[in-house]
């Protein structure tokens, strides 16, 4: 007689259905998928027996899944054939030991990877607010019913996994199909997930690292340190590299030993303090009262009255950066600019159009980011409201200086900041310009920068005639758009085809 085949007592699992960036969620929600399971089944598996709350937590799951504390890892790693790598960073606190109060115990996905059944860790930070792998804003509400979903093992969640609990809407359809054959992401995508983790990995190691460098600067009467925070949208070398070589410069300063030596180059820039303090009248300048008068009726001089003395110094820098690239860099295209902001007289957010000259393309939609001007004629009429992409850039990335500096001081650090962003951005704009060109096709949504040409910075100092203010700025920003607007040409051609490809837009 043949020999029974013996079969291992075993919990299903899709070896293809693990991405190895999965987060807990993810993981628990697909094998519950595959094995009928809810949350008080889930937690029987994998809760850790001697974590002491084995029995509270089967009779009411509510585990939160950022933390990997109250989990058996071996029992994950065990039942879904994982490595250990993969079981922690499934959970976001493994690793990231500071990240708490910078995560949210709310349920966030990007429609996208969750149409396959994939979820990372990473969608739970506050700071990624856009998915890494596809470009798309992260949800934290469904769609149908707007109701949030607490990110913990829970029955109401667990029900039906990567579902609404409140409505039931299905946010992975391709999990339900019987025929699925893979989970699995592509490369692409992998290694920008995997570029955003070891960017916050290692901003998260730096948190008690500049603590101590600002604790034992303040010992010996050095200023503070002050650094831009990492953009996960950007290559993480480009940070570490950075912020490395700024610590090592600026801890050399509090040893009595050789200064260290520059593997990453960086500008530096002083601001000198009058040994003189400037005499201060008691008037303070205050953002001035709203005026009584119709938006249609206001003039620019009355809009720029009302600015407080921030904005005011901001808006010099970007104007002035305006009319470098009009008068220097785009004065072949004036024509073409100047017909596409009359052409497109609607509001353009959200709007699909052909293609046309990507000069004047990158020019209008760059000013339409700094003045939050959604109609791209109103750029030609005088101002009739405040820029708030400029204020906004103000309160969200401008440099936060350390305490006891003059308003001159921070004025000057912002400033300095705030021209780099301008020149960097507009590259940006061009180069999109450049590939909406080639396809024919344009998106006009205001969110598109990715901040690739701008420069990470760091500010010391205290603002004294013996310890001045300094800014170090990355170099080497290839943010200078002089060869690629050479190539591109202004001849009477090049201006009848942008005018018949502005003639085919029409809403």
């Amino acid at each position: 007689m043949d020999t029974p085949i013996q079969v291992e007592k075993a919990w299903c699992w899709r070896d293809d259905w693990a991405t190895g960036y999965d987060s807990a969620f993810g993981l628990l929600s697909k094998f519950a998928r595959l094995n009928a399971m809810g949350a008080r089944e889930l937690a029987d598996v994998f809760i850790h027996p001697d974590c002491g709350r084995r029995t509270a937590i089967l009779r009411s799951p509510n585990v939160d899944l950022r933390s990997g504390e109250l989990f058996d890892k071996e029992a994950i790693s065990r039942h879904m054939r994982l490595p250990a790598e993969s079981v922690a960073q499934a959970f976001l606190l493994e690793n990231l030991v500071n990240s708490r109060r910078h995560s949210s115990d709310v349920l966030r996905w990007c429609p996208k990877c969750a149409h396959s059944g994939f979820h990372s860790a990473l969608f739970q930070l506050s700071l990624v607010s856009v998915c890494p792998a596809h470009g798309q804003a992260l949800r934290n509400r469904c769609p149908k019913c707007r109701h949030e979903s607490r990110y913990a093992l829970e029955p109401k969640l667990f029900a039906s996994p990567f579902s609404c609990p409140h409505c039931g809407a299905d946010f992975a359809p391709r999990l339900r199909e019987g025929n699925l054959r893979s989970l699995k992401m592509r490369d692409q995508e992998l290694g920008w997930i995997d570029n955003v983790a070891q960017l916050i990995l290692f901003e998260d190691r730096m948190i008690p690292v500049k603590f101590d460098l600002n604790r034992r600067r303040k010992a010996v009467g050095l200023g503070e340190v002050a650094m831009s925070s990492a953009d996960w949208r950007r290559v993480q070398a480009d940070y570490t590299g950075f912020v490395s070589q700024i610590i090592n410069e600026l801890q050399a300063e509090t040893l009595p030993s050789q200064s260290c030596l520059r593997y990453v180059s960086f500008d530096l820039v002083s601001r000198r303090t009058p040994r003189v303090p400037p005499t201060r009248t008691g008037n303070k300048t205050r953002r001035g009262k709203p005026l009584g008068i119709l938006i249609d009726q206001l003039s620019s001089r009355d809009i720029k009255n009302s600015w407080d003395a921030q904005i005011a110094s901001s808006y010099l820098v970007y104007s002035a950066t305006r009319r470098y690239l009009w008068r220097h860099l785009l004065f072949k295209h004036q024509r073409c600019i100047s017909s596409a902001a009359k052409h497109l007289w609607w509001h353009m957010e959200g709007e699909k159009t052909g293609a046309f000259c990507p000069v004047a393309l990158a020019f209008l939609r760059w000013r339409m980011y700094w003045e939050a001007c959604g109609v791209p004629r109103y750029l030609l009429a005088p101002m009739r409201k405040d820029p708030y992409g400029l204020i906004t850039w103000y309160a969200a990335h401008a440099p936060v200086c350390p305490a006891g500096w003059t308003p001159e001081a921070e004025h000057w650090v912002a400033n300095h900041v705030l021209g780099r962003s301008c020149f960097g951005s507009f590259r940006e704009y061009l180069d999109l310009a450049m590939k909406d060109a080639k396809r024919d096709a344009v998106e006009w949504h205001s969110k598109a920068l990715t901040g690739v040409f701008e420069s990470y910075w760091a500010v010391t100092g205290c603002d004294s005639p013996s310890r001045p203010v300094r800014i170090y700025q990355q170099s080497g920003v290839p943010f200078d758009c002089s060869g690629i607007l050479a190539s591109i040409q202004s001849n009477p051609s090049h201006r009848a085809e942008h005018a018949a490809r502005l003639a085919k837009i029409c809403r």
